[in-house]
C-alpha cells in the first residue's frame, strides 16, 4: 500500500470517512469500540493526518527539514547557518525541528514530510534502526549525520572509537598514564559508549590497564553532556583523591565543567 489516506482507513474499518474523522478528534458520538478500531488501523498502516487544510491544496515545497537532537551543542548553529546558505543557492530552504531525547524521531519525521511537503530530511544526531522499513515510511531522500547508524543508508559520521583512541594516544605520548574518563551513563550507550571503547583501546594498546575508579559515568538522570555534569563528576574525582594526571571528557561541555572543577 502506498501513502495511506483517510479513505483507506475508512475502508479498512468498514466505516465512513466522517466517522474516521470524528474518531480521530475524539468526538463524543463515536462509541469506544469504533474509536479503538480506527486508532489501531491508523497505527498499523502509519496513517498521518494532514493537520493543515491549506497543505492539502499546496504542491511540494522546496524545503528540507533538519531534525536535531542535542540543540545545546555549540557547533550546531554554525553548521545550520552554513547549510542554509548552501541550500539557498539551489532555491531550497531549511526547516529546523528539535527532537527530544525520548521522542520517536522517525514518526516525527514522517509527520513533517506530509505536513510541510518536504523534499528531503537531514537527521542530526539520534539513534536509528529498521532503516529499510523507515525509508518507505518517509518517502523522501534523507541523510543521517550521526555515529550511531549501523544499517545501510546515506550517512556522514565520525568514527568515535578511532578518534577517541587518537585523543588518548596523544595524552599518553605527552607522558600521561593515569587518564580519567568522563562519559555518559552506561544505560545510554551511543556516542558515550563508543568513545569509552576508544579510550580503553588506546590504554590497552599502550600496555596500560585501566582502573575502574578512573572511569566515571554521568548520573542516570543526565540525558546529555553539560558543563554541570563535567563539573560534578570531576569534583567527585578530586574529593575521592583519585590520582590522575589527565582527563578525557567525551564532550566539549563536559571538558569545560571539568576545568572549572579543577581550578575552583
Amino acid at each position: 500500500m502506498g501513502e495511506v489516506t483517510i479513505k483507506d482507513i475508512a475502508r479498512i474499518c468498514g466505516v465512513g470517512v466522517s466517522t474516521v474523522s470524528r474518531a480521530m478528534n475524539n468526538h463524543p458520538d463515536i462509541n469506544v469500540e469504533t474509536k479503538l478500531k480506527v486508532q489501531k488501523a491508523i497505527e498499523k498502516y502509519h496513517y498521518i493526518p494532514n493537520n493543515s487544510a491549506r497543505n492539502l491544496k499546496r504542491q511540494e515545497s522546496n524545503t528540507i527539514a533538519v531534525l536535531v537532537q542535542g540543540m545545546h551543542n555549540a557547533f550546531i548553529r554554525d553548521m545550520l547557518t552554513k547549510g542554509e546558505i548552501y541550500v539557498k543557492k539551489f532555491g531550497y530552504s531549511l526547516y529546523l525541528q528539535q527532537v527530544e531525547e525520548d521522542e520517536n524521531v522517525m514518526s516525527l519525521a514522517a509527520e513533517l514530510v506530509k505536513e510541510k511537503r518536504l523534499k528531503g530530511l537531514v537527521f542530526l544526531g539520534g539513534r536509528f534502526s529498521n532503516m529499510k522499513e523507515n525509508r518507505k515510511l518517509l518517502g523522501v531522500p534523507f541523510v543521517i549525520l550521526t555515529s550511531q547508524t549501523e544499517e545501510t543508508c546515506s550517512c556522514v559520521y565520525v568514527d568515535d572509537v578511532e578518534e577517541s583512541s587518537k585523543i588518548v594516544n596523544y595524552l599518553i605520548q605527552k607522558g600521561h598514564t593515569n587518564i580519567a574518563l568522563i562519559t555518559t551513563p552506561e544505560s545510554m550507550g551511543g556516542i558515550g559508549a563508543l568513545r569509552k571503547e576508544g579510550y580503553l583501546k588506546a590504554l590497552r594498546a599502550n600496555g596500560i590497564e585501566p582502573k575502574e575508579n578512573w572511569i566515571r559515568h554521568m548520573n542516570e538522570d543526565t540525558k546529555e553532556f553539560s558543563i554541570a555534569s563535567g563539573y560534578q563528576v570531576t569534583s567527585k574525582l578530586l574529593e575521592e583523591g583519585v590520582k590522575f594526571t589527565a582527563i578525557y571528557a567525551c564532550s566539549d561541555y563536559a571538558a569545560i565543567g571539568a576545568c572549572k572543577a579543577i581550578f575552583d
